[in-house]
């Protein structure tokens, strides 16, 4: 949104709150923040050094008992090792 902003490309940037409102669900609200952060740090104390971004994925995925899909399990199996309820599948193995 802010590289759309940047570049003033409203309709653009129009077309993306409509898909946000359309799929509020997916967008973290304070919650998964704080979850995020719990993750990150049980994941630091475990030896593994998180992205905050990809916590904050898990802990919406999480709150809505979604799976996670992704080609990248490797920085999700260890959000699942510190104790998240984080359900994964591999696309790739589909």
């Amino acid at each position: 949104m802010l590289g759309l902003a940047f570049k003033g490309a409203s309709g653009q940037l129009e077309k993306a709150l409509a898909w946000l409102s359309w799929n509020e669900q997916l967008t973290p609200i304070s919650s998964d923040y704080y979850e995020a952060a719990l993750i990150k740090a049980a994941a630091r104390k475990q030896g593994s050094i998180l992205e905050l971004p990809d916590c904050l994925i898990a802990a919406v995925a999480i709150r809505l008992g979604l799976p996670l899909v992704t080609g990248n399990t490797e920085d999700f199996e260890a959000v699942q090792k510190t104790g998240a309820k984080l359900i994964i599948r591999n696309w790739r193995e589909a």
